[in-house]
């Protein structure tokens, strides 16, 4: 892969915030993006985009490189790249706490760079307010989880991380509806006021859509069964709490890299008509 050089347009971004900084903000260093078969016009004008639209968020001071004065003020990471596989060109994007060393990721994959560049405000919005991601009082007192039972459980929640919808039944079972129009058998449990939930039917490709089809293909094969603690919030209407899942990354060597055991935030909400 072939690291972007940053424009002039990100060192003037650079200089504008760094001059209007707002010491409450979020402080997130972005790296370089990789690129593998894209050309290098259509990706300069995506990462032209993609660094504006992220400078542009109120709550957030952008970094381009790390300095003496800001290196230690840095609280989030943002890294991930542009991939061309021959059907569709893939935005992966990264966002990782370095108090936590949380990740929240995002992918997905568009026909051509005309189509993603009409969608990459949402990318960015969706990327950016993942549950828990950017707090916006970090010293603010923590909510206490509710009592959860199974009647507090049972029926619908819309999802996240591409899956719309989850069905919790009585009987400890539980369908997950992914946006891919996939369906996925899980079972769940309570323990110690925390509901755990962990995949019960095999990997399909589609519960991996949106990435490479090597990616696919491996994750098909050899993911670990996706798994989420969740707790109760919000008088009933929210779970919240972490999903755990394998990812994986496609090296310049085209070995698919595996990292089993990554945790993401999760938020699903009550569904009510």
């Amino acid at each position: 892969m072939v690291k972007f050089r940053f424009a002039t347009l990100f060192v003037l971004l650079f200089l504008c915030r760094s001059l209007f900084a707002d010491e409450q903000k979020v402080v997130v260093l972005i790296h370089p993006l990789e690129r593998e078969n894209v050309e290098i016009e259509e990706s300069s004008f995506i990462e032209s985009l993609l660094y504006s639209y992220i400078s542009a968020m109120s709550d957030i001071e952008v970094l381009l490189e790390v300095n003496e004065q800001a290196g230690n003020s840095v609280d989030y990471e943002l890294f991930g790249g542009l991939n061309n596989d021959g059907l569709n060109t893939i935005i992966t994007l990264n966002v990782k706490n370095l108090k936590t060393n949380e990740i929240v990721s995002y992918a997905s994959a568009h026909k051509n760079s005309s189509e993603m560049v009409l969608k990459l405000r949402s990318i960015v919005q969706t990327l950016f307010h993942e549950p828990a991601s950017f707090p916006a009082n970090s010293d603010a007192s923590p909510v206490a989880a509710e009592d959860i039972t199974l009647n507090s459980v049972v029926g619908l929640w819309r999802a996240d991380g591409g899956i719309e919808m989850v069905n919790f039944q009585r009987d400890g079972t539980t369908i997950a509806f992914f946006s891919s129009g996939e369906r996925m058998s899980l079972k769940f449990t309570i323990e110690g006021n925390v509901l755990k939930i962990i995949q019960n039917s095999p990997n399909r490709e589609r519960y991996y859509q949106g990435q490479s089809y090597d990616i696919i293909r491996e994750l098909t094969q050899k993911a670990q069964p996706l798994y989420f603690e969740l707790q109760l919030f919000d008088n009933g209407l929210t779970l919240r709490g972490k999903r755990i899942e394998t990812t994986a990354t496609a090296g310049s060597n085209g070995r698919i890299q595996l990292t089993h055991n990554t945790e993401h935030t999760a938020e699903w909400k009550r569904h009510t008509r």
